[in-house]
């Protein structure tokens, strides 16, 4: 009887328990989203997750066997690159726990609140550097989805994020069995190397062998070789890095004053949440590969704004000879911005069953130019209007300019008679060169900084000299964005004109695109 009683009382808390935990299930798999932003082809959707609250990435081409090596950065306030530390993860998702993304965020949105900012009206980009570990080899993925600093900030909150952008092959399965034997010192066809498994069995018996589940990629066989390895990512140094200093939007490069008058620039960047509209600033990766070369990409946003009180620049300025300008100058409009290049590096590492791993670098590396307005807001508080005058070859502008020139960042020239008004914006770019409008307006941030550092510039760095500014929309919007500079031709004058128009193509989401700008060099 004893026995009946007590069933009678556990069988119903077992079918409520039942069927809590289903309505639990349900709300964790199926949660409301506070917030969701597209840019094309990069959605980053967020959600109360009281159980794992983690950043979950979804990446595409990826099996549901393959083992992911996550490293994780974030450019702080004050210019340095933190690691947020290595992250391990099977199958298509990847995923990093959310504790230390909370602490580097949390620290930003006091800083915002004290500048008077909605911290979720701004967003700040989490480099996050994949290799993903499959049964043909290793492949490469980088993301930079740009995180709304006030939700990243919130324990509670969890972050999904889809990405189009296809992963880059690093190593075929026959390379990373000669890298094995290399870094063990044997002969190739003495190793075996195979994917992990991640049954409960296998992961009982790789705990057993090794010692070191939680590191397992690959596991390699052989008479007395058997090793866990993984490959994985590491910062390797910062070339360098600026703060508070003036980024040209729009650039005008007069040489000959009898030739055009009236130089006169405008500038509109504008975020709006009722028109889903945000403004985004894009930066440049040059990653090495076995498989093709280098491949360029813009693996997302390291800065973004995402209403009109985050960015909200209007600025416009007609030069005047002799009062603004008495020579030939570099002539701009633009903002104080901060910007840094890193070099990260990709290591083999053998991972013994006691004590630290081997690392070894193969030669793979991923060089990275990133920037940002310099208080985390683009308006007219941080505008510049300024000259410089040619050929004052001390002026970094002049530097920069002289770059941009010497590495083919200007693209053809075209001419034109007076007398004429000549009128070249992110609009007519955007068209002539068939890119998109995040892609429409650049700023030489790199070109920028090898000025301030001096020396000679790296072959590698010739494709990371400028990152680009644009509006995160399917077609340009003139109320939004407008980048313009116009001159009056004089009468019966020839002038030759050009502008930025990059000597690389750079992977993005869903395609491949040249980087334009509105640095107009006239002859």
């Amino acid at each position: 009887m004893g026995h009946v009683n007590i069933m009678r009382l556990v069988a119903p808390l077992l079918v409520v328990a039942i069927l809590v935990s289903g309505l639990v299930v349900l709300d964790y798999t199926v949660p409301a989203d506070i917030k969701r932003d597209e840019h094309r082809g990069l959605t980053t959707r967020y959600y109360r997750d009281y159980f794992e609250p983690a950043i979950r990435i979804r990446v595409p081409g990826t099996s549901s066997r393959a083992i992911t090596i996550s490293r994780v950065y974030f450019w702080a306030l004050n210019g340095s690159l933190i690691d947020l530390g290595r992250y391990r993860s099977v199958g298509g998702v990847i995923k990093i726990p959310k504790g230390k993304i909370v602490e580097v965020y949390g620290e930003v949105a006091e800083y915002v609140k004290r500048e008077g900012l909605d911290p979720d009206s701004v967003g700040l980009g989490l480099v996050i550097l994949n290799s993903i570990h499959m049964e043909d080899g290793v492949y490469t993925n980088i993301i930079m989805p740009p995180l709304r600093i006030g939700l990243a900030s919130k324990p509670e909150v969890s972050i999904e994020v889809t990405s189009s952008q296809k992963s880059i092959k690093i190593r075929g399965i026959e390379d990373v069995r000669k890298d094995v034997a290399s870094s063990l010192g044997v002969e190739p066809e003495k190793v075996v190397v195979e994917l992990a498994s991640e049954t409960a069995f296998t992961r009982f018996i790789n705990l057993l062998n090794t010692g070191r589940v939680e590191e397992y990629c690959y596991y390699t066989g052989g008479p007395n070789y058997g090793r866990v390895i993984c490959y994985e990512w590491r910062l390797d140094k910062t070339y360098g890095s600026f703060s508070n200093v003036d980024i040209p939007l729009a650039m005008g490069i007069i040489r000959w004053l009898d030739r055009v008058r009236e130089p006169e620039f405008n500038v509109v960047l504008m975020a709006s949440e009722q028109f889903a509209i945000s403004v985004g600033i894009a930066p440049t990766f040059g990653i090495g590969s076995n498989y093709g070369g280098a491949s360029y990409e813009v693996p997302g946003l390291s800065w973004a704004a995402y209403s009109q009180r985050s960015a909200n620049l209007n600025l416009g300025k007609r030069f005047i000879y002799g009062a603004d300008y008495n020579s030939p100058s570099i002539l701009y409009v633009g903002f104080k911005g901060n910007a840094t290049i890193g070099l990260f590096k990709e290591y083999l590492c053998v991972y013994p069953d006691l004590g630290t791993p081997t690392c070894s670098y193969l030669g793979v590396d991923a060089n990275a130019t990133i920037a940002r307005p310099f208080k985390l807001n683009l308006d007219n508080s941080i505008g510049v209007i300024g000259a410089a005058p040619l050929p004052n070859t001390e002026h970094y502008l002049v530097k920069t300019y002289q770059i941009l020139k010497d590495n083919n960042w200007f693209g053809s020239w075209k001419y034109i008679t007076g007398p004429v008004d000549l009128r070249i914006n992110s609009t007519i770019i955007s068209a002539e060169l068939n890119t998109i409008p995040l892609l429409s307006g650049s700023i030489s941030v790199g070109a920028v900084l090898f000025a301030l550092v001096g020396g000679p510039i790296p072959a590698w760095a010739t494709a990371l000299l400028c990152v680009s500014i644009g509006i995160t929309a399917s077609r340009m919007d003139q109320r939004f964005m407008f980048i313009g500079v116009s001159f009056v031709v004089n009468s019966g004058k020839l002038v030759a004109y050009r502008y930025i128009n990059s000597p690389y193509f750079y992977k993005y989401q869903d395609g491949s695109y040249k980087i334009g700008g509105v640095y107009v060099e006239t002859w």
